[in-house]
């Protein structure tokens, strides 16, 4: 049998490896009003693209042209950091459990990843903006029709605090404003 050959997944052509990536990678952005689900979606994400890494592996043109060293240099030094501090930590074990955390930092590099092409890119953008829409309805909902809203008792949205509400809620907002400022070429 002949052995398997990795396929090209630059812009313009996508693997079936490419497509279900990018709809988990994606499932776990859109479902970030449901943060178990989300990491769910996540998890999903990184096994699916460890195990098909050799067909969704980016070529070295294809990274700097997306400026890739200029977003992963920053994050490679952070887990570094982290790493070191771990095994440097007065309560190494402790320490070491807890670099679990760096499993969330993966989203900037599954993006790198699997959303490639400007078509993927604008799809994933907008509907970011949706789920942003809706998010800012349900919490004008929550409002309204609930005992929220006193600046003793804000409103937590989806989300068990109301910080992590306001959190989500303003990045989609930059996305909104981001959107609205250029035009859509």
């Amino acid at each position: 049998m002949p052995e398997h050959q990795p396929q090209s997944v630059e812009e313009g052509s996508t693997s079936r490896h490419q497509n279900v990536g990018f709809w988990l990678y994606t499932l776990h952005l859109l479902t970030v009003w449901g943060i178990a689900l989300s990491n769910i979606f996540q998890g999903l994400t990184l096994l699916w693209t460890l195990r098909w890494w050799r067909d969704l592996r980016p070529s070295t043109a294809s990274l700097r042209a997306a400026g890739a060293a200029v977003l992963l240099k920053p994050f490679v030094l952070y887990v570094v950091i982290f790493v070191a501090s771990a095994f440097t930590s007065y309560q190494v074990k402790t320490s070491l459990w807890e670099l679990r955390a760096l499993i969330g930092l993966t989203t900037l590099p599954l993006a790198l990843l699997l959303v490639r092409g400007e078509r993927r890119v604008r799809l994933v953008y907008d509907l970011l903006i949706w789920v942003t829409l809706a998010l800012a309805v349900y919490g004008i909902a929550q409002y309204f029709l609930t005992d929220y809203g006193e600046l003793y008792n804000r409103i937590p949205g989806p989300f068990g605090h109301y910080m992590t509400y306001s959190g989500v809620v303003l990045l989609g907002a930059c996305l909104v404003l981001a959107r609205v400022m250029t035009r859509p070429s």
